[in-house]
């Protein structure tokens, strides 16, 4: 199995000749000549995950491939000309000697007045698992686990009990574009201080503050 991260939650899977791509979103790396991909999987709809531009450009590219999703995923691009087959918790797809399998139903809590999406996780050939945005642990331990890294409803120490539950004996991170920006962690707690008339400095590199 080869595994090539192409930035954040992107990550393209190779075993026994077939292709398989995670959550293309907006914050990919795609290469300028695009590899070939046979299933695109997508956990859920935040843009960082669904980027319709990217879907796009890869189905040009790999004029055959499927998109492998959840409902709700599909509700978002059904009305786009794409190849798509809803598999949810409980359900698997197979090509040739791929076999995807789905677990998990929503998205980690990001906070009590954000309301819940759909997410479901994928276990590609019993081997690698990527959960999306939730730690859920599976019903049988898998060998390769990419692991969502930083998150605005991510926290250190569910981080670390998530790997010692999931019996990995590789971890590849994920989810990590953000440390490269402030993104949604300025984003949303700048709205959350603005909703309080409280004063935020969007400035990643701000030098002092003066009070």
């Amino acid at each position: 199995m080869k595994i090539t991260k192409y930035g954040h939650s992107c990550v393209l899977v190779e075993e026994h000749g077939l292709a398989l791509m995670f959550d293309p979103g907006a914050f990919s790396e795609l290469p300028e000549q695009l590899p070939h991909v046979d299933i695109v999987a997508i956990t859920h709809k935040h843009f960082d995950h669904l980027n319709v531009e990217n879907l796009s450009l890869l189905a040009h590219n790999s004029p055959g491939v499927k998109i492998v999703c959840n409902s709700e995923v599909a509700a978002e691009i059904s009305n786009l000309n794409f190849k798509i087959e809803i598999v949810e918790q409980g359900q698997s797809f197979e090509l040739d000697n791929l076999l995807v399998e789905a677990f998990g139903k929503d998205h980690a809590v990001i906070h009590s007045s954000i309301p819940t999406i759909s997410n479901t996780g994928y276990l590609v050939n019993q081997k690698l698992w990527y959960p999306g945005d939730s730690l859920t642990v599976l019903p049988k331990p898998a060998e390769i686990l990419l692991l969502p890294i930083v998150a605005p409803w991510s926290k250190i120490s569910e981080t670390m009990d998530f790997v010692a539950a999931s019996s990995a004996k590789v971890v590849i991170p994920v989810h990590d574009g953000f440390l490269k920006f402030g993104g949604p962690f300025y984003s949303m707690i700048k709205q959350w201080c603005t909703d309080r008339d409280i004063k935020f400095y969007e400035e990643i590199n701000y030098q002092s503050y003066e009070n």
